[in-house]
């Protein structure tokens, strides 16, 4: 390769990388959005309140702050908030079924890469690590006899995953793109299931799949 080139091809990747760095150089990056969220079946069969997998809706906000712009990439970091709502329902056997009921809001901290191609478009890739503040839990299981009534404490719960998300610049400072989570669950749940008169307590340790799309805007500073 002559000389001419390797010049030539110094300056486009210069180039490039400056596009980028005109394209998307904040402090600050705030994301928030709307999206579908699905537990897959827990990983106890022995669970009282059945493997039902849950679907639903969450909300969600993060701030990122970009460290170093002005490169092809830039590391990340920051945090933010996820609140989750999930139903499911599940046949147990021929004649009996459990409905489950399932609300949990995150504290979560984020850690990664922001990539820009071009000025208009920015990619994140985030990895996930959260702790659950609040958690709701309710189950009804419905047999030819009765309906059982499950109440469940929840605790430990904690989530660690990744975060794929994708931004297209809509005007200065503004975006609109979607996202990909997928989290690793865990948790202890205690049931209080009442059998008649008395309640049955049962503890059990379990672990379940999260994957979440995400409808996302942002705001650039």
């Amino acid at each position: 390769m002559d000389l001419k080139r390797i010049i030539l091809l110094i300056v486009l990747i210069f180039s490039w990388q400056n596009s980028f760095a005109l394209g998307s150089n904040s402090d600050l990056d705030i994301l928030t959005g709307i999206g579908i969220t699905r537990y897959n079946e827990n990983s106890d069969d022995l669970s009282p309140i059945s493997n039902a997998a849950l679907t639903g809706i969450n909300l969600n906000g993060t701030l990122l702050f970009p460290i170093n712009n002005g490169q092809f990439w830039a590391p990340v970091f920051g945090g933010g908030m996820t609140f989750s709502a999930l139903f499911g329902k599940e046949n147990i056997g021929t004649y009996n079924s459990s409905t489950v009921f399932m609300s949990s809001l995150f504290l979560i901290a984020n850690g990664g890469l922001k990539f820009g191609s071009t000025p208009s478009f920015s990619l994140y890739t985030l990895v996930n690590l959260g702790y659950s503040l609040y958690d709701k839990h309710s189950a009804e299981i419905e047999t030819i006899f009765s309906t059982y009534h499950v109440d469940t404490e929840i605790k430990n719960h904690y989530l660690y995953g990744i975060n794929i998300i994708g931004m297209f610049e809509k005007s200065k400072n503004f975006n609109m793109g979607g996202g990909f989570i997928f989290n690793r669950h865990s948790m202890r749940y205690n049931s209080f299931i009442l059998l008649g008169k008395e309640p049955t307590n049962i503890g059990i340790d379990t672990t379940f799949d999260e994957y979440s799309f995400n409808f996302l805007i942002s705001f650039n500073f």
